[in-house]
């Protein structure tokens, strides 16, 4: 194993640990000191993991279990992979001071602490792929977040991080504002006992960013007051998701597909949201807004200043999503796909008979224009924004479009 591992009781005598040594704290208030040598980089199958019963509560710094000589060492990938899963009765974790971390280096190292009340500080402003997904899913009596000070993201950093922490009263501050493919993705799904969200300042997005960002937050009454980003648009895609049920039509290494559901069932399920974010973007993009709010029943409005409600798919792009699909019948429908790709899906759930959604006349008429064949729930449910409230929307956030 990578990992070299010595355990004392009294910081002078050391001792070997390993998978065979079993100890036991009798007293309350008795110590077991840890220390270790990390010696190359961990792997999702070659690990370091502690397991624990009784109440346990550890201090000092996690770095000293990697390099106890060297506590300022860079971290190696993998390093803290599931290191304290599933440790139930865990009530205090460890200090965790690195400021750049290693890829996959927190993946589910808390997950299923349930008696984890506190997270640790994470100062970090140097994130890697994936580095904290799961840190702390299903840590069900998790009150307080950590404050989350990077900027500059990297792709899923946050994936599910907060997962399941269904006592979670409050979401921690998510200053970003370029965002990196799935940075957010299903961050606070089942968190019920948020009530509002962070604000999300990002004007550039990326694929998934926000997907099933606060899915099934039941308890969420309001949202953001905005999100800003203007311009949603890709000129080819690969993904539809839409039409022949044989494929989803996804390739999901294809980094045409820029700005593919960026915010696909960002609140889905949040039954007690009664105010939804301003959507600015003129230009939209495949999927950007599917399943968005659906199933948020007692939401009533949402602005969406989009010129065109529908996407226009590029020869290149329909031929690519029938290639993936094997489609080669012709099944997938072109018009029903561009119909469907930006808007018409935002909800589906057959909730929203009393909501309405405030669009410019111009989208009004081109959704008329397009739809001649499919009508869906959602084009009885638009009404005119108009041109005056448009322009007090843009000089209030200051909302600056840019042409292409």
């Amino acid at each position: 194993m990578n990992q070299m591992l010595e355990y004392s009781t009294d910081t002078t005598t050391w001792n070997t640990f390993d998978t065979t040594v079993n100890i036991s704290l009798l007293n309350t208030g008795d110590k077991l000191y840890v220390r270790g040598i990390l010696r190359g980089n961990n792997t999702n199958v070659d690990f370091t993991q502690f397991a624990m019963t009784g109440k346990i509560s550890i201090s000092g710094s996690i770095n000293a279990i990697w390099d106890y000589i060297n506590l300022e060492a860079q971290l190696k990938e993998y390093c803290g992979y599931c290191m304290f899963l599933n440790c139930s009765s865990l009530t205090k974790a460890p200090k965790l001071p690195a400021t750049a971390l290693a890829n996959n280096c927190y993946i589910n190292m808390f997950a299923n602490c349930t008696s984890l009340v506190a997270a640790p500080e994470l100062p970090a402003t140097t994130l890697t792929d994936w580095c904290y997904q799961n840190m702390f899913a299903n840590c069900t009596s998790l009150v307080t977040a950590p404050e989350l000070p990077a900027t500059a993201l990297a792709d899923y950093c946050y994936c599910q991080m907060f997962y399941n922490c269904t006592s979670l009263t409050e979401a921690p501050k998510l200053p970003a504002t370029t965002l990196t493919e799935g940075c957010y993705y299903g961050m606070f799904v089942n968190c019920v006992s948020l009530t509002t969200t962070p604000e999300l300042p990002a004007l550039i997005l990326a694929k998934r960013c926000y997907y099933a960002m606060f899915y099934n937050c039941a308890g969420l009454i309001t949202s953001m007051e905005i999100l800003p980003a203007t311009d949603l648009l890709e000129t080819t895609w690969t993904l539809a998701g839409f039409g022949n049920s044989e494929s989803n039509y996804s390739n999901n290494n294809d980094s045409r597909a820029i700005n593919e559901g960026v915010y696909h069932s960002m609140f889905w399920g949040c039954a007690s949201l009664t105010t939804a974010p301003i959507l600015p973007a003129k230009q939209l993009s495949p999927g950007c807004y599917n399943s968005m709010f659906n199933n948020c029943r007692k939401l009533t409005k949402v602005i969406i200043l989009a010129e065109n409600l529908h996407v226009t798919i590029s020869d290149e792009s329909f031929n690519t999503v029938v290639e993936l699909a094997n489609d080669y019948n012709g099944q997938a429908n072109r018009a029903w796909m561009e119909l469907n790709a930006a808007v018409c899906w935002i909800d589906h759930s057959g909730n929203i008979t009393t909501r309405k959604f405030y669009v410019p006349e111009s989208a009004i008429n081109d959704w008329n224009s397009q739809s001649t064949y499919f009508t869906h729930v959602f084009a009885d449910n638009m009404e005119i924004i108009s041109q005056e409230e448009i322009d007090n929307i843009i000089r209030r956030y200051n909302i600056v479009y840019t042409k292409r």
